[in-house]
């Protein structure tokens, strides 16, 4: 799944296994979703993976519960409100608010408010 995200060539040199610098890091846009994801984290980090999502008014994950079968997710609103359903049970995050959850339980997200939400999001092991 890694392909999904772009590679900047052009970033600065040296340190892309350990650091990654705005600008220089992957970033996937999953268009009609109204989501983009930039990836905070190495891809030489297979055990963790962080990124910064961005969900448009109206927009999330879709209709139907995503699982996969492994490991753990967390995040934390850093603004607007995210909708956010385990397992069928709905929560409303507001900015600072935090969750988590096992990666085997459904679920779904959203943007809950009528501006851009940004989450910090946490998978492990990582997806892509």
């Amino acid at each position: 799944m890694g392909e999904l995200f772009s590679d900047p060539s052009d970033g600065p040199p040296g340190g892309g296994d350990t650091v990654l610098r705005p600008g220089s890091r992957p970033f996937i846009d999953l268009g009609a979703k109204g989501i983009t994801k930039e990836l905070l984290t190495p891809g030489s980090l297979r055990d963790l993976q962080v990124m910064i999502i961005w969900i448009q008014p109206g927009c999330g994950s879709g209709d139907l519960p995503i699982t996969t079968n492994l490991g753990n997710r967390a995040g934390i609103v850093r603004r607007g409100s995210l909708g956010l359903e385990v397992d069928g049970r709905s929560f409303f995050l507001n900015q600072h608010d935090s969750f988590g959850f096992r990666a085997e339980q459904s679920i779904r997200f959203w943007c809950a408010s009528e501006t851009q939400c940004e989450v910090i999001w946490a998978t492990s092991p990582s997806v892509y």
